[in-house]
């Protein structure tokens, strides 16, 4: 790793990587300030394999790299250490310049199976690129945010099929009686995909409703 040459400081990390040998710990770190981007989104993968609690706080500062590919990569490397602790800088990067940060982020607090994550999704929702929307939609599903329910019905009359699609899901995660309407209306959705994911979510809420 003391290479002048980046390319070789690469293949060394790769190789870390794969031995996963704890004793290189202190030499990774040293990687995340290397002056290649490259070397430095090689570092963060290698210590997420290590696994290591001390590898937190290192990764934590790579939230903050020049590098937009660093940053999302450090938050999917955070992902491994998931906790209430991490919340905080999951929904910073909920806010990251660069929407693909803002997309990990996103998956990262849905992943999260914490409540308190919800209003940073909720307000997520709002992102101007789709592709964070669709991630907050769904990861709104999966932690069940019922206080979504009538953000999330909107999106099914949205002009992206995939939000449309996603807000089924989501739905049908969450079983709210009052998306049973609103999702029926998907039956004549032009796109396969969505009228199948509305025709699952109302399934899902008739057996919740039957059950109780």
């Amino acid at each position: 790793l003391d290479r002048p040459e980046p390319e070789v400081r690469l293949w060394v990390l790769v190789a870390l990587r794969e031995h996963k040998d704890a004793r290189a710990w202190p030499k990774l770190v040293a990687a995340l300030d290397d002056v290649s981007a490259d070397v430095r989104r090689e570092a963060v993968i290698t210590l997420a394999y290590l696994r290591s609690p001390n590898s937190v706080e290192p990764l934590r500062a790579r939230l903050c790299d020049s590098d937009e590919n660093v940053r999302r990569i450090a938050v999917g490397a955070l992902d491994h250490f998931n906790g209430p602790a991490l919340l905080p800088d999951f929904t910073r990067a909920l806010a990251d310049r660069a929407w693909r940060v803002r997309v990990e982020a996103a998956i990262v607090l849905g992943r999260s199976a914490l409540s308190s994550a919800i209003p940073s999704l909720r307000k997520a929702l709002g992102d101007p690129y789709w592709q964070v929307q669709k991630e907050a939609i769904a990861s709104l599903g999966r932690l069940g945010a019922l206080s979504a329910t009538d953000e999330l019905i909107v999106f099914l009359g949205d002009e992206v099929a995939d939000l449309r699609r996603a807000s089924a899901l989501a739905l049908g995660e969450i079983r709210s009686p009052r998306a049973l309407r609103p999702l029926a209306a998907l039956s004549g959705d032009p796109d396969v995909e969505v009228r199948k994911a509305a025709e699952r979510a109302i399934q899902a809420i008739g057996k919740t409703s039957r059950a109780q």
